[in-house]
């Protein structure tokens, strides 16, 4: 789809405007990624960089093979490690290793942009890649952390699920299996979207088994065990080397411990002390934590009331506290623009649409809420952006193909004497706050906002 100011051009005049907007954008954004980068980032002691360094220099002078490490995941380190020169030094190899991450968050916006333009009208593609560019990535690309990884793969592994809920393949289920192996070796945070969406696949081929008794059907379910198959295949090595190291298959110090302990104070007195980053901790077993020690230890009230105070601390770390970035008004007028449209459209085109992809909304809002009750569970053991950032990619495309179905309805409104798209009118004026609001970022923000937490 071709903005209007452009479609009287011809086909070379087109290609040199969006190249100069693309020169544009990308100047700006590595203006705010270095100068984020260099103000804000001076050591890696700073959150856990430190931690993914030492990783790093570890794996590439134990050539590879020692990946004894119960925090961080495997992937993020290893690239890393491979432009690590052996005694040149921690601050050397710290610079590098953030040029490293913000030309890493390069090729993640060049993928996202791509698939935002592909799918959305250009001026929704052009707002959503701009709150991804401005008030996301550049605040985290100049940092040794994985979190660019990990957001790009998740994402496109969101994507991938999606799919395979709406028309599984063979080859789609292969991807996937392969993008959330790779996920899941950035961070072990990506479990909890494959346990849905297996749970939200079987029930949809339950469903339309009992509905239809169609012998696609089993080929259908196959490509789907076939997406486990491969995730297993492809993190199986660490698997292994895990299980020998911790006694676990799936140890991860976070997962396994600190979630089931009630503040960091506990964790540091509890089984970090006790090494666990490299061993399973030697303790008595009765202190060790775990979902049935919480579970008896607490009562509902406990869990509820963690939860919520969990969630309004995230809540307001995110919109009202000076160390957020500004994407949240984004996600707010975006948000509410589309509970809107979903009241409106309700009757005549989002039943519709619900009734054709019931379980694939299911498992959208099943992601959603999962994710943020279990990241607003974590709060008392660290409290971040970065965690519930993880979601801002799945999101803000959901709600942009939500609007897209419903401007593909061709709804208009009158304005300026004539009749304008609603979306379209929506977006325009959500560019201009865009505008104002990245020339703020770019003049006191990014170099006033730490984008480490």
């Amino acid at each position: 789809m071709t903005p209007a100011i452009f479609q009287k051009l011809s086909t070379q005049q087109r290609r040199i405007g969006y190249t100069l907007i693309a020169v544009v954008l990308l100047s700006l954004y590595l203006y705010g990624a270095i100068a984020q980068s260099v103000k804000k980032n001076t050591s890696p002691r700073l959150i856990d960089q430190s931690s993914y360094l030492h990783y790093a220099e570890k794996l590439r002078e134990s050539a590879f093979t020692n990946y004894r490490n119960g925090n961080q995941m495997p992937l993020y380190p290893l690239i890393q490690s491979l432009h690590y020169v052996p005694n040149s030094g921690d601050m050397e190899f710290f610079r590098r290793g953030r040029w490293l991450n913000i030309g890493l968050s390069v090729v993640v916006l060049a993928g996202v942009a791509w698939i935002f333009f592909r799918r959305f009208p250009p001026l929704l593609a052009l707002n959503l890649l701009l709150m991804s560019m401005f008030t996301v990535f550049m605040f985290k690309a100049g940092y040794f952390q994985v979190e660019v990884l990990y957001y790009g793969l998740t994402f496109i592994s969101f994507l991938l699920m999606l799919r395979m809920l709406i028309a599984p393949t063979t080859k789609l289920a292969i991807w996937t299996g392969v993008i959330t192996g790779l996920a899941y070796l950035a961070k072990a945070s990506v479990l909890p979207a494959v346990g849905l969406f297996v749970g939200w696949f079987v029930l949809k081929w339950m469903y339309g088994f009992w509905k239809n008794r169609a012998d696609t059907s089993l080929a259908q379910l196959r490509n789907g065990l076939l997406v486990v198959v491969v995730f297993l295949m492809v993190i199986a090595p660490f698997l292994i080397y895990v299980r020998v190291q911790f006694g676990h298959w799936f140890y991860n110090v976070n997962t396994t411990f600190y979630i089931w302990y009630d503040s960091w104070d506990e964790v540091r007195y509890g089984t970090r002390k006790y090494h666990d980053v490299t061993q399973y901790p030697n303790m008595p077993a009765d202190e060790i934590p775990s979902m049935g020690k919480y579970l008896r230890e607490h009562t509902v009230a406990d869990m509820v009331g963690r939860a919520s105070s969990g969630l309004i601390k995230s809540y307001d770390r995110h919109t009202f506290c000076p160390c957020a970035y500004g994407y949240v008004k984004f996600l707010q007028l975006y948000s509410v623009f589309a509970l809107w449209a979903c009241v409106v459209f309700w009757h005549t085109h989002l039943k519709i649409l619900l009734k054709r992809h019931f379980f694939l909304g299911l498992f959208c809002l099943s992601y959603f809420a999962a994710y943020t009750l279990s990241y607003a569970w974590y709060v008392p053991i660290a409290m971040g952006h970065r965690f519930m950032l993880a979601m801002f990619l799945p999101f803000i495309f959901t709600i942009g193909a939500l609007l897209t179905y419903f401007h593909q309805q061709q709804p208009t409104i009158r304005a300026f004497g004539r009749q304008v798209a609603w979306l379209n009118l929506f977006n325009l004026v959500t560019f201009l706050i865009l505008v104002v609001d990245i020339f703020d970022i770019l003049t006191d923000r990014i170099t006033r906002i730490s984008g480490a937490g």
